[in-house]
Parts: C-alpha cells; structure tokens; sequence
C-alpha cells in the first residue's frame, strides 16, 4: 500500500496533456483504453465547455461490479452542471484482492496524462466495496485526494477514519440499504474526529444514488472546496445553494419525514459555516428536536442498530461453523435458512405501507444476503467451490432477482472447469432480465468460457428492457 500511496502522490505531477487526442466533450466514453496498459479502461464525461488550457475538477468513480459507465452516466448531469470531469474504472471490482489498487492507479496515470485536472479539486466516489476503495485510496494517498462520497459503504477496516483525515466525507446511502447504519455510525464518528462531513439519505436500497443527490453531493464539494480556499467563493452560489438545501428541508417536513428534515437542518450550520448565516436551520433543527415524532425517529434509528449488529454476530457465527465444521455443517445451513424464513416474514408485504419497523426488518434481510455473499466470496477464494455454490443458492433462494448471486454462482462454476453449468447459469441471469452482456464480458472468470458459441450468444442476444447494463 506504502507504493500504491507514493504513486498516487508522485502522479499528481502528471498534469501536463500528452499527444493523445482529448476524446470528445459533452458524451459519455464507454471504454477509453489507458495508454501505458490496454487491458485497463475507464469510462469518461467531459464537461462540455472542457477547456484543457485550464485545471478542472475530477472524481473518479468505482463500480463494485466494474460497471465504469455505470456511475459515469449517473454522474454527468451533475458535472456537466458544476463543471467535474468524471472517470470511472472499467477493471476496479469487489473482491479482486489488489486488483482494484491496479486499477485505479492506472486510471489516474493516464486522466492526468491526458487531461487537465486541478490538483485541488480530486474527488472519488464509489458504491458498495467501490466506496471502500475510494476511502481506502483518499487516507492512502494522504492529501492528494481532497473528498469522497460514498455510497452505501464507508472506510475498509483495513483503513479505519482517524483523526487528522485529509479529505472531507459526503455519505450516500438509501433507506433501505442494508449498510444503512453503517453510514449512520460513520457520520457519528467521522463528526467525532472533526473530519467535515454529511449525511445524505434518499429513496432506494444498496445502489447508485439518483442523479439529482448527485448534483446536491458536488455541490457540498465545492461549498467546501470554498470553505478551504482550494476554489474562489462565489457569494451569489453559496446564497442559492443555502436557499435549496432550506427547500429540501422544507419538502421533508411538507411530506411528514420530520426526523429526516431534522437530520437536514442541524447539518446546514456546519456545511455553511464560514460562507453564510445559517441560524435559521439551527433553530428550526432545535424546534423539530423537541417533536415527538422525531424523537421516535431517534429511537427507530438506535433500535435499527442494534438488530443488525445482533443479526450480523448471530450468522457470523452460522457462516463459520458452515464452513469448517463438517459434523455441524447441515445443521448450521438449517439455521441459516430459518433466519432468512423469519426475517422475510417481518418484512411488510409489497401491497402494504412499510412501516419503520417493516423497513429496519427489510434492511436487516439485506445485510443477512450480502453477509453470505461475502462468506460464499471467501469460500471462493479458499477453492471450496461447493460451499460457495451452496450460498450463493441460499441468496437466491431468498431473493430470486439477485442477479449478482447467478453471476457469482456462474463464477465459482466456471472456475470448477463446469463451462456448460455456468453458461446455463449465465442464461438463467439474462432471461431474467439480471446479468448484463457488459457485465459478463468484464468478468475475468468467464474468460474461458469465449471458445464456447452458447456463451458468445449470450453476449449478443438482446437483454430484455427491465435488464442490467
């Protein structure tokens, strides 16, 4: 990690636009081939007045399925409006042991060979493991990188927040994510540590946020970018983007999330603090804290902690004594099972307004998935293929349209030398709408399955609309 950090820094000098052509602004570039390695690629957005005679802001995003145009499509209305290159990794992935590292500094090299960017202004963001990488490169590289957003994740416990962090932290995470409490405790401690932060939560589950939270995330930047001189203010921003986060804050309390409007408001004194008076969101904050249901909000929110943390420990010990005690094995699967049977039940069914409780049961469920996603990952590593097998169907057992359970099954499959199991799983995946040609022809497990004619179908054949890029 000490050379993945002093590559990064040792790159920030890498500013100059070399011989290559600058591609075309305005569009999304699906795939551009970095100079100094082919078999690395990134997606790229460039603002459409992008001048390469001056610096630009630029964050580099990270798919943890290697979807690099994935959060680059989400992201150019937002650049396009606050002026952000964007680039976002072909090759990073979750799971890919330093492959990510790799990745991501070979992007870096080549933008910085090609582009013009602003040493001032380097952001990252990233879903899922992405964001763990993007934090785990932002403490990394101590400094070159100024702040992150992230998505439904926070640091890698290999690279915990600490004091005196170099970056500020926007954290993104939906409702109904299972890494929801996570993200909560971050802002706690990320807060503690003095480190400037915000916490953003919209509608949705474990996935890449709405562009409009994309265009409210790169302003927060840039009113910070402000606050630490690194770009001029401009006085008339700041008043009108003080004006629409008071609106946002309003349209909670108009629509009866209270606790979120409160959680809105006592985050606007910090965000503005040096660049605007925010003493009415202070007050309005302390007024919304006396009310009951906010209170109640409060109690949800510890009460939703705690269940996860309780699952969490439970089938972590489930997991593990699936996986190494053989006298134990069908027992541990059955109480696996049965947890998931509970859990779902407690969920509300669609037909029925979820309630918080309903909603802490579904984010619960979540977490227990991926949990065995992760422990059937591991399982993988360790070449014991048919635990990781038997997980991956326990996952789709429970959520038949997990598209990432059929691609890692698929994976493990393929790997085992089973090209025909894992081609039929591969079918299943894009019947169903689930598992994209992208995807697919990203995956390095599958790259042996390209001799066979049933798996390049599959590669061309139309996907169905509902389907996943």
């Amino acid at each position: 990690m000490r050379s993945h950090r002093l590559f990064l820094i040792a790159s920030l000098f890498l500013t100059c636009v070399c011989a290559a052509q600058t591609p075309k602004s305005g569009v999304v570039h699906p795939k551009i081939e970095c100079a100094d390695d082919p078999a690395q690629s990134y997606a790229l957005y460039l603002p459409s007045n992008y001048d390469p005679k001056r610096p630009w802001p630029i964050i580099y995003a990270f798919d943890p399925i290697a979807r690099g145009s994935v959060p680059v499509e989400r992201l150019k209305a937002a650049a396009e409006e606050s002026g952000y290159i964007v680039a976002g990794s072909n090759n990073a992935r979750n799971f890919s042991g330093n492959g990510s590292a790799v990745a991501a500094q070979a992007v870096w090299k080549d933008t910085h060979q090609r582009l013009a960017i602003d040493p001032a202004q380097v952001y990252v963001t990233g879903l899922s493991g992405g964001s763990r990488t993007a934090a785990m490169i932002a403490v990394a590289c101590d400094g070159c990188i100024q702040g992150v957003i992230g998505v439904g994740a926070g640091f890698s416990s290999a690279r915990p927040p600490k004091k005196g962090l170099r970056f500020v932290y926007y954290g993104l995470a939906g409702e109904l994510d299972f890494n929801y409490v996570e993200m909560v405790a971050l802002q706690r401690k990320l807060s503690e540590l003095g480190v400037p932060n915000h916490l953003r939560v919209f509608s949705g589950g474990h996935q890449w946020p709405p562009v409009e939270e994309f265009k409210t995330a790169l302003v927060w930047l840039n009113l910070q970018a402000m606050k630490q001189g690194r770009r001029a203010v401009d006085n008339g921003y700041v008043s009108t983007q003080l004006q629409q986060a008071m609106a946002r804050a309003d349209a909670q309390v108009a629509a009866g999330n209270l606790y979120e409007a409160y959680r809105e408001l006592r985050q606007i004194p910090d965000d503005f603090k040096g660049l605007a008076d925010a003493a009415e969101a202070s007050a309005r904050a302390g007024e919304l804290q006396r009310r009951n249901e906010v209170k109640e909000g409060k109690r949800w929110e510890e009460k939703a902690i705690a269940l996860q943390d309780e699952t969490s420990d439970a089938l972590a010990g489930e997991l593990q004594q699936f996986r190494t005690d053989p006298a134990e094995r069908l027992t541990a699967l059955a109480r696996l099972r049965s947890r998931f049977t509970e859990l779902k039940r407690r969920v509300a069914p669609a037909a029925e307004k979820e309630s918080a409780e309903s909603r802490i049961y579904r984010r619960t469920l979540s977490q227990a998935e991926a949990q065995t996603e992760e422990a059937a990952e591991a399982a993988m590593w360790d070449k014991d293929f048919e635990s990781a097998l038997t997980l991956f169907d326990v996952v789709f057992d429970v959520d038949p349209q997990s598209g990432l359970a059929l691609l890692n099954k698929a994976r493990a499959l393929s790997l085992m030398g089973k090209k025909d199991k894992a081609i039929a799983v591969l079918r299943l995946g894009r019947e169903k709408g689930l598992i994209g040609a992208r995807v697919m022809d990203n995956t390095p497990e599958f790259k042996s399955l390209q001799d066979s004619e049933d798996y390049r179908k599959l590669l061309i054949e139309p996907l169905p609309k509902s389907g996943t890029p």
